[in-house]
Formats: C-alpha cells, structure tokens, sequence
C-alpha cells in the first residue's frame, strides 16, 4: 500500500502539484484503491474463520488484525511522513526518467484490461463469482484433523508393526 501511494504522490509532483496539494490528490485517489484493496484482503480472510480448527482462524485474525493497521498506517501515517519528507522522500534509487514518461500513458495492457473489464461488469463480475463458487466446493469435503498414525495407509509395515505392538 505503501508503495503505491508514494508512487501515486510521485505522479502529482510531476503533473506540477505543489507539496501539500499533491498530497491532497493522491489521498483522494490512492486512499480509496488502499481501501478497497484491504477491505476485500479482509472479506478473503474471514475465510479463514469458517474452518472449524482453531489454528486456521488464529490465523485468520491475525492476518486480518495485520491488513487493518498496513491499511490505517498507510491512509494517515504515511501522507503525514510524505509532508515531512516532501521531495526527499525520492532520495532513495527513483528511475526518474521511467515515471515522468508514465505518468500519463494511455494505451498500456492494463488501461487495455481495464476498459475490457468495465466495458461488461456484470459479466466479469457474475463470472469471477462462478469462477469462486466452482473452486469454493471442494471446502465441504475438507476434512480437517490432526496428523498421525490414523492418516497412514493400513497396508504399510510400520503401521502394522505399531498396531502389533500396542496389542
């Protein structure tokens, strides 16, 4: 998120924003993608809840609990350490040149992509949920559990060899 959002800031420098104004700009722009991004991390993650094992939705609120504060840090920490460092914060190796010749660049696979997509929403929509749904089915046949001897084929020596020995 992070990333993108500097990069963002970046492209309004060169579009001839002042500091303060650039920040205003990428706010109203990159903070909304950081939000819906993080938002559907968050809606894939709570997944992790449905499985009946307590590991599996440990980590599910962690990873969650994780994706809320990258995505807090980066809508309010971060535009306040970009008016901070303002201009240094390309003090680091920026290929300069590659980004003011992208900035406004039309044309692209993904501008392509892009109006792909939203030329026919519902269709890419109702597909990418089918798409989910197909590969969402194998869930009711999960059989979780814990490893052991139980999860070894019954015709292997060792398991019989244990079999034997607790006879």
């Amino acid at each position: 998120y992070a990333l993108f959002i500097v990069a963002r800031y970046r492209e309004e420098r060169v579009r001839g924003f002042d500091k303060i104004e650039a920040i205003g700009r990428t706010g109203a722009t990159a903070n909304r993608a950081v939000f819906f991004s993080g938002l559907t991390v968050v809606l894939a993650l709570t997944g992790l809840l449905f499985v009946p094992n307590t590991v599996f939705r440990s980590l599910g609120i962690g990873a969650i609990f994780v994706v809320i504060l990258a995505m807090t840090a980066s809508m309010t920490l971060l535009p306040a350490i970009i008016s901070l460092l303002g201009d240094r914060v390309n003090l680091g190796r920026v290929r300069r040149r590659a980004s003011l010749e992208n900035v406004d660049r039309i044309g692209g696979f993904w501008d392509k992509i892009t109006a792909w997509v939203m030329g026919r929403p519902v269709a890419w929509l109702s597909g990418g949920v089918l798409l989910m749904a197909v590969l969402a089915i194998s869930f009711f046949s999960m059989n979780t559990g814990f490893s052991g001897i139980t999860t070894l084929p019954d015709d292997l020596d060792s398991k019989q060899e244990i079999g034997r020995a607790h006879v």
